[in-house]
């Protein structure tokens, strides 16, 4: 078995161990009227995907919404192409422990923040992110339905077709739309 191969078992393994002792019982739904500050995760390794988030995220903060992506780049140095922008960070391979986890100023600076809605936005299993979306401080937490993922989440979109990134984006933000909250007219 390769080196990343087993890495990525026993990485997996301990991020389910995590979740499950640390099932999800303050999270509350926010709908987005009332969400002021909004929070992405999402794989960065990919520049249709990058793309589709940038795009995303100017959508969401011309709703006057304070929002943040934190994209994972799957390499040990980011591209040029992803400098950080306003409201746009990344982390790559350098900045994971052992086990996967994040651990950088940058991502220690998303963790702190308590976002009223956090949004994972992953096509496949990326441990990286799972770890940062554990650790997020944000009331309601929004992903793609994934077993073993439902400790974690507040709520999980089981998206229609293709699994890819715009599909991803178009079911969350569909049900994101839908949520309201008793002082929401």
């Amino acid at each position: 078995m390769a080196k990343n191969g087993l890495r990525n078992k026993v990485s997996s393994l301990l991020l389910n161990r995590e979740i499950n002792n640390r099932k999800r019982i303050n999270g509350k739904s926010i709908s987005f009227e009332n969400a002021k500050s909004i929070g992405i995760l999402y794989d960065a390794t990919s520049d249709s995907d990058y793309e589709l988030v940038k795009t995303y995220a100017r959508n969401l903060m011309s709703y006057s919404k304070d929002v943040v992506a934190l994209g994972y780049y799957n390499d040990k140095e980011l591209p040029g192409s992803r400098l950080m922008k306003l409201g746009l960070d990344f982390f790559s391979k350098k900045s994971l422990n052992w086990k996967m986890c994040p651990s950088n100023p940058i991502v220690n600076n998303f963790l702190e923040r308590s976002f009223d809605i956090l949004i994972l936005l992953n096509t496949h299993k990326c441990i990286p992110l799972l770890y940062a979306a554990l650790e997020t401080k944000a009331s309601f937490k929004i992903g793609r339905y994934e077993k073993g993922l439902t400790g974690m989440l507040d709520f999980m979109v089981i998206e229609e077709g293709v699994s890819n990134m715009k599909n991803i984006i178009t079911h969350i933000n569909h049900y994101l739309m839908l949520i309201k909250n008793e002082n929401t007219k």
